[in-house]
């Protein structure tokens, strides 16, 4: 009984660890998506086009 609380923690934080690098993963993408969005919508057009 003197291990049931380290093998409840390394249950709970091996569950949660990969949750955690998936809401890294989304977040990262949907900041860059925005990022993207708003460069190209707040970007003046004489600065789009080449000359």
């Amino acid at each position: 009984m003197q291990n049931t609380g380290v093998a409840l923690v390394r249950r709970v934080s091996g569950g949660m660890t990969p949750m955690f690098i998936g809401f890294m993963v989304v977040g990262l993408a949907l900041a860059g998506t925005l990022k993207d969005i708003s460069t190209l919508l707040l970007e003046p057009p004489s600065a789009v086009c080449c000359s």
